[in-house]
């Protein structure tokens, strides 16, 4: 399965939830924003969520720093 992931063609070897693509990311969803195909995921939607071929995901990461 291809997915476009910020901006990046990554192929995978089968269908994935979102949780799943951040696992496979090492990104931990609890400061992260998803966003599919143009709607962001509330977090509680992340497991429920199968993404498909060709579906287009935006990642963001919430740094701090001082």
């Amino acid at each position: 399965m291809n997915l476009t992931v910020n901006g990046a063609v990554r192929e995978f070897a089968e269908a994935i939830s979102a949780a799943q693509l951040l696992d496979a990311l090492g990104i931990d969803a609890e400061r992260t924003a998803f966003e599919l195909n143009g709607r962001v995921l509330a977090r509680d939607e992340l497991a429920a969520t199968a993404l498909a071929e060709g579906d287009s995901v935006e990642v963001v990461r919430f740094v701090s720093g001082g």
